[in-house]
């Protein structure tokens, strides 16, 4: 039994320094070298560098949120706007939740409002849309965009109906997305008595176009016409008055859930 014992030992002893060689620390990933070589670059501040370590060391391991961040950073500060959507725009397809998705296109569409570009901020936004059609914070900016281009937001611009409907059209659905925004119906507001100023400039005009075509009697078609336009535009106005009113209603009662949240 003892010499058993005893050459069990031996044994056991024998395996476990065999096996010792395998304890041995793992050689760093190609990623991690990647990362580490990227670091250096971004301390010295060698941006573009940096940017190339971070992508190769993306492709050996895409899964690193920080290393994506830090790469369009690194492309931010050597003002390659290019190279920063590129790099947010891969980001997103590593996401599988459509929210984070489209958080990172609207991270996008700020950039290219900041240059600006609007026609590209707007691209970006709806991207953002396809990919989760409940993204209320695109959809508001998407309306912010088009109440710009309606002139909603200066006083001495033209309306422009088409953009003003489809900035009322986003607006909307905000609104059933988070009836609870108060900045939303604001916004509504805003558009609606931009058409009031539209369409009580219009009504003046055909009114005038009716007394011009009154003083000949042969005209009466034209001024028949002309007043039914100044009545339809009085109509719209009148509409648009409801309108307002439902707008500020709506917000009166949001403003207020919302200042009974802060309260809690």
């Amino acid at each position: 039994m003892n010499k058993y014992v005893k050459t069990w030992g031996l044994v056991g002893a024998l395996a476990l320094a065999t096996a010792l060689p395998a304890c041995k620390e793992e050689p760093p990933s190609p990623a991690k070298l990647h990362v580490e070589a990227g670091d250096k670059h971004r301390i010295a501040k060698e941006w573009k560098q940096a940017a190339e370590e971070y992508g190769k060391s993306l492709e050996a391991d895409p899964k690193q949120d920080k290393i994506w961040e830090t790469k369009a950073y690194c492309h931010q500060q050597e003002q390659d706007m290019e190279g920063t959507v590129a790099t947010l725009t891969k980001w997103a397809e590593t996401k599988s939740e459509p929210a984070e998705k489209a958080k990172l296109h609207r991270s996008i569409a700020a950039m290219w409002m900041q240059k600006p570009d609007m026609a590209k901020a707007e691209a970006s936004f709806l991207e953002a849309v396809k990919i989760h059609p409940t993204d209320d914070e695109s959809l508001s900016w998407l309306g912010e965009i088009h109440s710009q281009r309606g002139g909603a937001r200066d006083g001495k611009a033209d309306a422009v109906p088409a953009e003003l409907d489809k900035a009322l059209e986003f607006y909307d659905k905000v609104a059933k997305i988070k009836p609870d925004k108060p900045e939303t119906y604001i916004n509504q507001r805003v558009i609606m008595s931009k058409y009031v100023k539209y369409h009580t400039k219009q009504q003046e005009a055909a009114e005038a176009e009716a007394k011009a075509f009154e003083k000949n009697k042969k005209e009466k078609d034209k001024v028949d016409e002309a007043t039914a336009r100044a009545e339809k535009h009085k109509a719209a106005i009148d509409e648009y008055k409801k309108k307002i009113e439902a707008a500020t209603a709506k917000f009166t009662e949001a403003k207020k859930k919302a200042e009974a949240t802060t309260k809690k």
